[in-house]
């Protein structure tokens, strides 16, 4: 992986709490270390010699959260990656969603006084296992017809209903991103 340089320390920033959460992905589940402060949304896996590795950090100006249908669950929306986590009880989401809503109320006042908007969110992906065919042309997977992400809005399409690229900004400002057939077009539609 590439190394890089983190700076956490700021006259303003402070932490607000920290813990194990489980991280919902489209393959299954992984356990992360999070490290949530007054601005900043950070999870890192743990190593035996106690050190981190920072696997993601999510500006809470850019971060919208909502509770899930599983009520120790958590979605966490944010610009670049979307992704539920889940807490140990109920009453630990409550604890981690109260605190993310709390201060991201704060970031989002600092961005308006700033005179910024909120970054589009990126789509949370549906995981792998709850998909046995394409949601575009209902074509069943199998190890030679694979499943793929849409990254605009977060379906699970074969390869051949989803080998378009477009640019989404929000995700990565300089990479084309594979979308699937509808948000081509639905894309292509709003340019005419």
């Amino acid at each position: 992986g590439k190394f890089i340089s983190l700076h956490l320390v700021s006259k303003d920033r402070f932490i607000i709490r920290e813990g194990e959460l489980t991280r919902l992905t489209r393959r299954g589940k992984t356990t992360y270390y999070f490290h949530l402060f007054n601005d900043l949304l950070m999870y890192s896996s743990r190593e035996m010699s106690g050190k981190f590795i920072l696997h993601r950090r999510v500006p809470l100006r850019d971060v919208s959260v909502e509770k899930d249908k599983d009520p120790a669950s958590i979605q966490v929306m944010s610009p670049q990656k979307s992704f539920v986590i889940k807490a140990n009880s109920q009453n630990e989401a409550a604890e981690w969603y109260a605190d993310l809503k709390r201060n991201i109320a704060i970031c989002e006042e600092e961005l308006k006084k700033a005179g910024r908007v909120k970054l589009k969110a990126a789509p949370l992906w549906k995981q792998d296992h709850n998909a046995d065919e394409c949601e575009i042309c209902s074509a069943n997977f199998n190890l030679f017809n694979r499943k793929h992400h849409c990254r605009k809005c977060g379906c699970i399409a074969c390869g051949k209903c989803s080998s378009h690229k477009m640019q989404l900004p929000n995700i990565d400002p300089t990479q084309p991103q594979r979308v699937c057939d509808r948000c081509y077009a639905d894309a292509y539609l709003d340019r005419k």
